[in-house]
């Protein structure tokens, strides 16, 4: 039995996931882009809820060269703690941005093509001055990279009732040095509406130089910076053979998920202080975050 076999089964084992009262719907297994498995199944009427609560995505658009973002980070540490659970951070920092270059006897280079491609793709290069952060990717005065004045009440208006329920767990595979991320993702209500999933991995706890104010932090901690995803960066699409999605009906996505080797001198990704994100969100040009929810990569 090789390799990609064993993965599957032991992640379908962790799930136990029961099929009574479930119309089941297997489409053909995917390779690319870390996928292993595609599963759809209808739950029956009265066994999952109409509606659970929004978790509101934050795209923080920062750098070692942004005096001001230590004060922007703060900020999302302080709505963080105002709403508990319901609020997923990732911090990017774009290839090109001047704001994301390392200071001098820097050790880790944050810049990303994933985060390069959310800038310049999903925002349209539009984030203009740093720091600046979008809210769910939903506009505020016609922006949606908007300054850190604004957060805190676009964040607020996002905490409504929400018609779909993402579920995500991992499962470490030390032998073969990966880990297994399940996401499922049910449809509460009906809707054609199409959507895409986004899986991203984010870093905490990396010790580096940031400027602050007029003054140089040499130890400073940066925490939610995305590393990579393991979708596209735009995601990928939920039943796109399936336009209508009835209420139960649940998609759920297998990913092996290895860390990327960084080109020197960075430091290899660490995946004891790493979390998953996933996000449901339009598939453009209207890229609105319907839902998004997190969990450590290992427990």
């Amino acid at each position: 039995m090789n390799k990609t076999k064993l993965t599957l089964i032991s992640a379908f084992t962790f799930l136990g996931i029961s099929l009574c009262g479930c119309k089941e719907n297997n489409t053909p297994i995917d390779f690319s882009h870390h996928s292993v498995g595609d599963t759809t199944y209808l739950m029956a009427a009265g066994t999952f809820p109409t509606s659970v609560d929004h978790n509101v995505l934050v795209e923080e658009f920062t750098g070692p060269n942004c005096a001001n973002c230590p004060d922007a980070a703060n900020i999302l540490v302080g709505i963080e703690s105002a709403h508990p659970g319901r609020v997923n951070v990732m911090s990017l920092f774009p290839s090109s941005s001047t704001f994301c270059r390392p200071l001098p006897g820097y050790t880790h280079d944050f810049r990303s093509a994933t985060a390069e491609d959310i800038a310049k793709q999903i925002y349209a290069d539009r984030v203009g001055s740093y720091p600046a952060g979008g809210i769910d990717r939903v506009p505020v005065s016609g922006e949606m990279a908007m300054g850190r004045s604004l957060w805190d009440a676009a964040v607020t208006s996002r905490l409504t009732p929400c018609r779909i329920s993402i579920d995500l767990k991992t499962i470490h595979n030390a032998a073969a040095g990966n880990d297994t991320i399940v996401a499922k993702v049910t449809y509460l209500d009906t809707t054609i509406v199409p959507g895409n999933l986004t899986i991203a991995i984010v870093e905490d706890e990396m010790h580096d130089i940031q400027e602050n104010g007029t003054s140089i932090i040499d130890d400073y901690t940066f925490m939610n910076v995305v590393r990579e995803t393991v979708t596209p960066y735009n995601g990928t699409p939920l039943g796109i053979d399936r336009p209508l999605k009835e209420a139960g009906r649940v998609y759920q996505k297998v990913f092996v998920y290895k860390p990327k080797t960084l080109a020197a001198p960075n430091p290899p990704i660490n995946p004891l202080n790493c979390r998953v994100i996933a996000f449901v969100h339009g598939i453009g040009p209207d890229y609105t975050i319907i839902q998004s929810a997190q969990t450590p990569l290992r427990h």
